[in-house]
């Protein structure tokens, strides 16, 4: 048995499962904004799964660049959780081997190998909630990279210093409406968000040039953007990429789990 964690900048979702990408059971808690209630509530979860059972290794999805395989470099929505060992502050309070990744690229991993770019050889991978996130799997596996994938905070302009995430996200949403996305349930307003986001999602077509898009996050789910309206404006827009790739919604429940538990070493 394996036990893995999606920790995001709202909500962490804790898990035990094998390694062939199957979940027993998962444990949902709002995100702690201190790191040492979050790593308290961590090793508490974790060892109560654990039970008696044998457990092979723990791997953790946190929300940004992982350093030395060991440390976050920076949350921009957990400030707190930056700079801190959480491999050596689980691996001391759980004596099981920990490793660390990027909380999108194993959402990524997840939606590639068991959900909805299942069959495809290059699959770009973006998920929109709290923040924007994203990777590329190229057969199976997170492409080779030298500090992760960072797409959310690219900029679409030359004069203004404003990144993706901070036109279109959770927190953009919030700020700019004054209610939670998943309460926001004007349509329109919505079409104005997918075509935002779609601007950036063709710099990272451009980019990474997938098989399949794959798009995931709470965003797109409930009253969120529409991939009739993204496709709309990517196809609109679109003067350089002979055939668009088929930009799907993503399958899984609980994609970082999955991908966490398929992570190979």
């Amino acid at each position: 048995m394996m036990l893995v964690a999606d920790i995001g900048g709202t909500t962490m979702r804790v898990a035990s499962g094998d390694a062939d990408g199957t979940l027993r059971e998962v444990r949902t808690h709002p995100t702690p904004p201190a790191f040492i209630d979050g790593m308290a509530l961590l090793a508490a979860e974790m060892q109560s799964l654990m039970g008696t059972e044998q457990i092979e290794r723990i791997v953790i999805g946190v929300p940004g660049s992982v350093e030395d395989e060991r440390t976050l470099v920076s949350a921009k929505h957990l400030p707190e959780w930056g700079g801190h060992d959480i491999k050596g502050a689980l691996e001391d309070a759980l004596t099981v081997p920990v490793t660390l990744e990027n909380d999108t690229a194993l959402g990524a991993l997840g939606e590639a190998v068991k959900g909805a770019g299942t069959g495809f050889p290059i699959v770009a991978y973006v998920a929109i909630g709290t923040g924007i996130g994203g990777a590329r799997i190229v057969d199976g596996a997170i492409d080779r990279n030298a500090y992760g994938f960072e797409i959310g905070h690219q900029y679409l302009s030359s004069t203004e210093e404003t990144e993706l995430e901070e036109l279109v996200s959770g927190a953009a949403v919030k700020e700019a409406e004054g209610v939670a996305a998943k309460d926001l349930i004007d349509e329109e307003k919505w079409q104005k968000y997918s075509k935002k986001f779609a601007h950036g999602l063709y710099n990272t077509l451009l980019h990474w040039s997938p098989d399949v898009v794959v798009l995931g996050g709470s965003l797109m789910r409930n009253n969120g953007m529409r991939v009739e309206d993204i496709v709309a404006e990517l196809e609109r827009i679109n003067e350089v990429i002979p055939e668009l790739p088929p930009v799907r919604k993503a399958a899984l429940e609980y994609p970082g789990l999955v991908g966490a538990l398929l992570l190979q070493d």
